[in-house]
């Protein structure tokens, strides 16, 4: 994977700022690609394929709000994060506190075994 060098601010130390490493992604698959390859795998049409992926879209959502976590063995867990506003007293905390509000992904080990092991990266010029 490439990288790149930026110049943002110290997270411990905001005053600073610092060089860091940062990604440099070299295209963006979508589903239609994804459904071809799979199909290439399978004896499953790209177009089965496709609805398929399309049905685990339209139901994520459903599970996720009801504040279920969503597990894909061997790819990972889905779930619903967020963070709030502290206060001293546990009865002032309300839903009004909540805020950061995000989906959170957590790659399961063998995501991340298949992914990460031996992965190596190139510095751009």
């Amino acid at each position: 994977m490439k990288f790149k060098i930026t110049k943002r601010k110290n997270p411990q130390d905001r005053s600073q700022e610092k060089y860091y490493p940062a990604p440099v992604y070299s295209d963006e698959i979508g589903i239609d690609e994804l459904a071809e390859e799979i199909s290439y795998a399978t004896s499953i049409t790209p177009s089965d394929v496709k609805a398929v992926l399309e049905g685990l879209l339209n139901v994520m959502p459903k599970h996720l709000r009801r504040g279920a976590k969503i597990k894909l063995d061997r790819f990972g867990t889905f779930k619903v994060v967020f963070g709030g506003n502290g206060h001293e007293n546990a009865e002032d905390v309300t839903a009004a506190d909540i805020d950061g509000t995000r989906i959170g992904f957590i790659g399961a080990p063998e995501m991340k075994r298949a992914v990460l092991t031996d992965m190596s990266f190139q510095k751009l010029a």
